[in-house]
C-alpha cells in the first residue's frame, strides 16, 4: 500500500509538471532541444531520410492567369528540370534545367533560377513552395502552394 502511494505522488507530481504543455514541448525539454521543426534528436532530415528524387506536380496560384502548372523533376545527380505552364495563357510554357541544393537539411533550392522563388521545403512526398524571403507561404492561399510527388 505505501507503494502504492509513492507511485500515485510521483505520477501525479510528473502530470502537474506537463500540466499546459503538448506532447512536443515535453519531448523536446526532456532531450534539452529546441523547438525547431528542421532538428531531429537522432540527426535525421530530408536530405538524409526521405526519397525527394522523383517527379513532383501541382498548380500554383497566379496573379495574371488561372494558375501555373508546374513539374519538377529532381535526378540523383542533384540536377532538375522545371516545366511550368501559364494556364489560361496560350503558348505560354518554360522549361528550365540546373542544379540544386539542399540546405538546413531540407531546403530544396533551384540554381539558377533568379526571376522568381527558387527555394522549397521538402517534406514526405511533397514540396512546398516558400516566398521570396524563403518563409513558408501563408493565408488562405498556403495549401496551393504544395508540389505532390508523382508515385
Amino acid at each position: 500500500m505505501l507503494i502504492t502511494g509513492a507511485i500515485c505522488l510521483v505520477a501525479c507530481n510528473q502530470f502537474s509538471k506537463t500540466a499546459g504543455t503538448t506532447k512536443e514541448d515535453s519531448l523536446h525539454e526532456s532531450m534539452d532541444m529546441p523547438k525547431d521543426e528542421n532538428i531531429l534528436a537522432d540527426g535525421h532530415n530530408a536530405e538524409n531520410s526521405l526519397d525527394y528524387i522523383g517527379t513532383y506536380h501541382g498548380i500554383l496560384p497566379c496573379a495574371s492567369c488561372e494558375g501555373i502548372e508546374t513539374e519538377i523533376n529532381l535526378h540523383r545527380d542533384s540536377t532538375y528540370v522545371i516545366k511550368t505552364t501559364y494556364l489560361g495563357k496560350e503558348g505560354q510554357s518554360f522549361e528550365e534545367e540546373g542544379d540544386f541544393t539542399i540546405s538546413s537539411g531540407n531546403i530544396l533550392t533551384l540554381e539558377g533560377i533568379t526571376d522568381a522563388s527558387n527555394k522549397y521545403f521538402i517534406g514526405e512526398n511533397y514540396l512546398k513552395h516558400l516566398d521570396m524571403q524563403n518563409n513558408e507561404i501563408t493565408g488562405p492561399l498556403a495549401d496551393k502552394y504544395i508540389l505532390k510527388k508523382r508515385m
